[in-house]
Order: structure tokens, then sequence, then C-alpha cells
């Protein structure tokens, strides 16, 4: 139940979760992989090794409060996935009283077109250098942006259901506005050109989310609203507190 808890914590909103027995590296377009590159996604998605972020938490799944803090640690190769991926800490707050904070790997990588998010391994030794599947849960990927070369007009093309939910029967929206820049004021600054990601789960019969994501260029994501489709209730909610790029970086925002 603990993991569980992680999973949704980590998910902050747009997650949505399959069967175990679909294999991520079956559905990994070869193309995909070859032609991207982690530079392309650089202004909207700093990913140098020490690249820190700490965010402010809110709404119904954080009545407490709290804060999120990520890092980037650096990109490996994953057998399981025969490819390269993006490791990143995320340290959450304590989901019981008086227990210490729990740090979570999240991985990232392209998958059919988009750089997704994977929360579905942990750390398999108390020194957090190996990574263990926890395909028990099945998998936990949503997607976060498309890879440029894939834009398509103004709007990029809804992820295919069909094949992304229906081991457990979700219907997910997906969709970025690279046309639509907006500026983001939070206590932390303001930040400007921020690009929005607006995305639903459905699970039937008015049940499920949807969310909304802003990205800052040169900064990353610097907001996150998830809120319940049938009251519109936010569930959670996260704001950039600072942002701490590498000690080699001279520029910085905090």
């Amino acid at each position: 139940m603990k993991r569980m808890l992680w999973l949704w914590v980590t998910a902050l909103g747009s997650v949505f979760y399959a069967t175990s027995n679909l294999a991520l590296a079956g559905h990994q377009d070869p193309k995909t992989a070859q032609d991207w590159r982690w530079e392309d996604l650089e202004a909207l998605f700093p990913h140098t090794p020490g690249t820190r972020w700490v965010y402010a938490l809110s709404g119904k799944q954080y009545i407490n409060g709290g804060e999120l803090q990520v890092e980037v640690k650096g990109r490996q190769h994953l057998p399981p996935l025969k490819q390269e991926v993006l490791l990143v800490d995320e340290t959450h707050p304590a989901a019981v009283t008086d227990s210490s904070p729990e740090v979570i790997p999240v991985l990232y990588y392209p998958r059919e077109g988009y750089l997704v998010r994977d929360t579905a391994h942990i750390y398999s030794n108390p020194q957090r250098t190996s990574l263990m599947s926890t395909g028990n849960l099945g998998e936990a990927v949503m997607p976060v942006l498309p890879l440029w070369q894939h834009v398509d007009g103004t709007d990029w093309k809804p992820v295919d259901t069909e094949h992304w939910g229906r081991a457990s029967r979700l219907s997910l929206a997906y969709h970025i506005h690279p046309e639509k820049r907006e500026t983001v004021t939070l206590k932390s600054g303001s930040y400007q050109d921020c690009v929005l990601v607006a995305g639903s789960v459905n699970r039937g019969e008015e049940d499920g989310y949807r969310y909304q994501e802003w990205y800052a260029p040169g900064v990353g994501l610097v907001k996150s609203v998830t809120a319940d489709l049938r009251t519109n209730q936010v569930i959670a909610q996260k704001e950039l507190i600072s942002f701490h790029p590498p000690a080699s970086t001279t520029t910085s925002k905090q």
C-alpha cells in the first residue's frame, strides 16, 4: 500500500496504470530512439546532473503541505528497457507522521514520440546504486513532453488510448500548446513564455482527473495542477520554490 501511495504521489496527476504484462521495450519505436537528442529538450527540460528543483505541495493529496525536492542524477543504460534513461531522484514528504522522507527514483526516456516519465522502479539497495522494477504493480508511465521532430501544427496528437490505456480501461487525452505561451507568477517569481501541457484521464462515469503543467524556458516545470473531473477539486498542486542549476552553471533562478 505504501508503494502504491508513492506512485500516486510521484504522478501528481497524469499517471495511468497498465497491466504488468505490457513490456516497455516491446512498445519502443526504434526510429524514435535513433532520431532524437537529449539536447533538443534542454530548453523546457533541463537535465544536467546536479540540477535541482524544490516545489511547495498543496491540495487534497497534501493536506499537510510539504515540499518536493527533485535532483537530476544522470543518464545510464537500463538493460530491461534496452536503452539509455535519465535518472531523477524525488524526495517526497513522509507519508506517515514522524517517518523519514521517501527518495523515489524516476526514469525519463523516449517512447513512441514522447519523453515519458516512469515511476515503476525502486532502489534495490540502501546505497541507491541499483534499480529494480516493481513489475507486480504494472506500469506507471506517463507522457511528459513530445519529441520536437514529431510536431504537427499547434497541437500534438492525443496519446493512442487504445494502446496506452486499454488494459486499465482509461481514456487519456494529452495536448501541448507550443504557440500558447503564458506568464506564471508564483511566490518565487514570474516565469515568462511558459508552455502549457494539458491532459485528462477518464475512468468512465465522470470519474477521473485533469491536469495542467507549465514549463518555463531554461527552468523546466514551474507549476502543476491536478483536479477531479467531476468536482473540480484540486487533488494535487505543486509550485516551484527554487531552481538550482549545477554549480558549474552561471545562470541561476532562485
